[in-house]
């Protein structure tokens, strides 16, 4: 951020304050990461074989992208059944959190707490605002989506467990990290030669990548490093197409972020969450469209398709879903309105 737009904003005192208490802000937040990867079990549900399989929250979206609609309605009921049981405590540490956000806006100087966030990354409430305003004018696209996959599916309703579900049942493919890693480097050769050579020394020889799940780690996939380090990608790899485009769209962050930061001095190094997608979405988008013209089957395309329409599902509506939700949980409490289960 620029030096003009930080010193308009947080007096001395409020500096002084935020700097005297910030060892004990965000302990919420890490007592939640520690609950969540450490100690939180889903126990088991029974897989295709009959076999007793542990539950967890890297295996989840393997079982929900599975076939068989009852190992996908198993692991969604319970995944979700052991977060119930523990929602007094989530939702105790989240309305810590918000309120803790809420002050911290407050003391300086915010109107809200979406104003001091959103001026981290230059951007206006507005913009935030009418982001979630278009969209949910265009949720018509969502559901015909939904409704053509619930008739490709030939299901009568489409649940939440149904929505990750394979359209194409009769492919089974799976790639090893290593081919994952050929296949997204020839994709993003497009991208030049010193792209292409930087990313695949890294993950081969560079130690860039977490590849695969373990206990007590924490579910997902993300990119992360700062000044001075190579970049860090976290995996849960687990041979799924969908854990190729997890790998290609890490890796378009991990290029962002170690060319931004060879080619700028560090207070200028860092891009904001608000373009921060492009690169991952383009990787994904550039993987799409090699192995689309490289496919032999109608099926296989279908299945690609189908991923590049997850992709912007998940990119469109699914973050903006989270960024109304975050918006009104705030404006709750900035309100005085308690953040309990029930509410949540």
């Amino acid at each position: 951020m620029h030096a003009a737009a930080i010193l308009t904003r947080s007096p001395t005192s409020a500096k002084k304050l935020l700097a005297d208490i910030g060892g004990s802000l965000g302990s919420h937040s890490r007592i939640q990461s520690i609950f969540e990867d450490a100690d939180l079990r889903f126990g088991t549900i029974i897989d295709e074989d009959g076999k007793k399989v542990r539950l967890t929250d890297a295996t989840y979206i393997v079982y929900l992208m599975s076939k068989n609609r009852r190992i996908r309605r198993a692991a969604f009921k319970k995944l979700y059944e052991t977060y119930d049981q523990f929602g007094n405590t989530f939702a105790s540490l989240m309305d810590a959190y918000v309120r803790e956000k809420v002050s911290i806006a407050k003391v300086r100087g915010f109107e809200s707490s979406l104003q001091a966030s959103v001026f981290e990354d230059e951007v206006t409430p507005e913009i935030y605002n009418n982001l979630i305003k278009t969209v949910n004018e265009n949720l018509d696209v969502l559901y015909s989506y939904y409704d053509l996959k619930r008739e490709m599916l030939g299901l009568s309703a489409l649940h939440l467990y149904d929505i990750y579900a394979p359209l194409v049942g009769s492919i089974d493919k799976e790639y090893t990290f290593e081919e994952a890693t050929d296949i997204t480097i020839n994709a993003l050769r497009i991208l030049g030669d010193d792209y292409a050579a930087t990313l695949e020394d890294g993950i081969k020889n560079g130690g860039w990548v977490d590849v695969y799940p373990n206990r007590g780690k924490r579910g997902g996939a993300y990119s992360s490093g700062c000044y001075g380090t190579k970049p860090y990608i976290l995996l849960n790899y687990t041979s799924q197409l969908d854990d190729v485009f997890t790998l290609a769209h890490e890796a378009g962050h991990s290029m962002h972020s170690y060319n931004s930061r060879k080619n700028n001095e560090p207070q200028n190094s860092e891009y904001t969450i608000f373009v921060a997608e492009v690169a991952s979405t383009v990787n994904e988008l550039l993987l799409a469209r090699k192995m689309l013209r490289e496919v032999q089957s109608d099926d296989e395309k279908l299945n690609i398709l189908n991923q590049v329409m997850e992709t912007y599902k998940g990119t469109l509506y699914r973050q903006t879903m989270f960024a109304e939700f975050e918006r009104d949980m705030h404006e709750m409490s900035a309100s005085g309105h308690p953040l309990t289960k029930e509410l949540l």
